[in-house]
């Protein structure tokens, strides 16, 4: 049995509706409970263990500040296939730019050299802000930060 201790924080996608959702102004429906509060403690059911279980055991096989494209392209793959992600999601992660630097611009592929992702996209979105990029690709790179921790937070769990 897993219990996870409430922090605001989203476990994993599947999650995001319901917890996107303004439920304080809702009338409650017979058999609902009232929305979790930060520090509350929930009991999960199998399936539910089942769903966190298989995003910690992605979450444990890579590690984000150190991959290779290649690595992140395998997690993007786990991570949609076992539903953690949308498609769009998907898309944002698994990218791969050095073959497209390679194909387009005749730069060395190097899809095969560990790097610190989550810095770099951190990097990217910084620069981004800093030199005016459209509020979609600010979003992007945000959601994109944001699988990362999670991973990474997962992983360190």
């Amino acid at each position: 049995m897993i219990l996870i201790n409430h922090t605001g924080n989203t476990v994993s996608n599947k999650y995001n509706q319901f917890k996107s959702a303004d439920l304080s102004s809702q009338p409650l429906q017979p058999g609902q409970q009232a929305p979790m509060k930060k520090g509350e403690t929930v009991l999960l059911s199998q399936n539910a263990q089942k769903i966190v279980s298989g995003e910690i055991s992605i979450a444990k096989r890579y590690d984000v500040e150190n991959m290779t494209e290649k690595e992140r392209v395998s997690m993007a793959n786990e991570l949609r296939d076992g539903g953690f992600i949308d498609a769009k999601e998907h898309l944002n992660l698994s990218l791969e730019f050095s073959k497209v630097a390679s194909i387009h611009f005749g730069i060395k592929d190097s899809s095969s050299v560990k790097t610190n992702f989550l810095a770099d996209v951190i990097n990217e979105l910084e620069f981004a802000k800093a030199h005016g990029e459209v509020e979609t690709g600010i979003r992007t790179r945000e959601d994109v930060i944001a699988i990362l921790q999670r991973m990474k937070s997962l992983r360190n769990s």
